[in-house]
């Protein structure tokens, strides 16, 4: 018997498992995923641990989660490419395709998620005992399209108890009465940060800003999408795997470390995986020299044709050594507005 009971799976594979499947569909766009093979590990099964797996948590406790990479197609639709984009594109962003330039230019639209979830694999919880295991054992934000936690990656399989204390410590769990989800749902920013750990301070990212191998018992933070709020996890993660990396080292430095995004294989859950090891800069935090780091930070992106959508201070976190980290790129659209344009970036 299996150590965890699970539902039947919603669509059985029928042969080899296919190479992409549409995960968005909108007017003028559609979105497919792949599987990454550069991402280590390519699956894992992600567990609720200590309080956080008997306690007011809405989504389902267990799943097998697998590295994936996105790629946007142009729909019949779309109107004359020829006009688009709108702006000169920039030196460093005129390497990306017309269809995913066009696609990041624009709103993010209302809930398109395919009626029924397709699958890249058969694999499911009864299937993936020697599986790493992702432990969830700390929330850190609820926001209106995810939830943050924090977690580690072990190596123990997938079936094993461990006796040992969550992995990551919570705050919660000197809490006795923890508020009912409804109550405690609301906007990321009004929820604070926890202290980083000091063994898994962030560093700054020198050369690149993605790590595809996901270290053992290290800390790390995942954002958590579902269904409704898929194309939040897209557009961040088409951010991070095909537009910062095109972007300059300064621009890098302001970023948190990406590890790769992941998807349940039921189709139904998205998951960002971050690094560990900044804090929310709170208002007591807001000095002058603060405040102009902030504004700093962002103009950096500003001159690269990438506009962030939301450039309050709570989308921007602070690590030990002062310096800032910009989040939430789910709302960034490119823009490239000629008044950046003026000097190469």
């Amino acid at each position: 018997m299996s150590f965890i009971q699970t539902k039947k799976k919603e669509t059985e594979l029928e042969g080899p498992p296919p190479l992409s499947v549409q995960v968005w569909n909108g007017k003028h766009f559609a979105v497919q995923a792949q599987l990454d093979h550069d991402n280590k590990p390519l699956r894992f099964i992600y567990r609720f641990r200590g309080r956080l797996s008997r306690s007011f948590i809405s989504h389902s406790g267990t799943k097998v989660m697998e590295a994936v990479k996105f790629e946007t197609f142009q729909q019949p639709s779309l109107p004359n490419p020829t006009s688009r984009p709108k702006y000169k594109p920039s030196r460093r962003l005129s390497a990306l395709p017309p269809s995913l330039i066009a696609y990041l230019e624009r709103e993010i639209q209302a809930p398109k998620a395919p009626k029924h979830s397709l699958r890249l694999s058969g694999i499911d919880v009864e299937d993936g005992k020697t599986l790493p295991v992702m432990y969830l054992s700390q929330l850190i934000a609820i926001g209106g399209v995810c939830w943050v936690y924090g977690g580690k990656l072990s190596r123990a399989p997938s079936r094993s108890q461990h006796k040992s204390s969550a992995a990551v410590p919570t705050e919660e769990s000197n809490d006795p009465n923890p508020e009912p989800a409804r109550k405690r749902k609301r906007e990321i920013a009004d929820v604070p940060l926890a202290e980083p750990q000091p063994t898994g301070s962030l560093r700054k990212p020198a050369s690149r800003i993605k790590n595809s191998r996901i270290e053992y018992d290290q800390p790390v933070v995942l954002k958590l999408y579902e269904r409704d709020d898929l194309e939040s996890c897209i557009v961040e993660s088409l951010f991070y795997e095909n537009v910062f990396p095109l972007l300059s080292r300064k621009a890098w430095a302001l970023l948190p470390r990406y590890y790769g995004t992941y998807r349940s294989t039921d189709g139904n859950t998205m998951m960002l995986v971050l690094g560990y090891g900044v804090r929310r800069i709170l208002p007591q935090d807001l000095t002058d020299e603060i405040r102009h780091k902030i504004g700093a930070a962002f103009n950096v992106f500003d001159r690269h044709g990438n506009t962030h959508g939301d450039t309050e201070y709570q989308k921007v976190l602070i690590r030990d050594d002062e310096s800032v980290c910009i989040i939430d790129w789910n709302h960034s659209r490119l823009d490239f507005d000629p008044r950046y344009m003026r000097d190469p970036v």
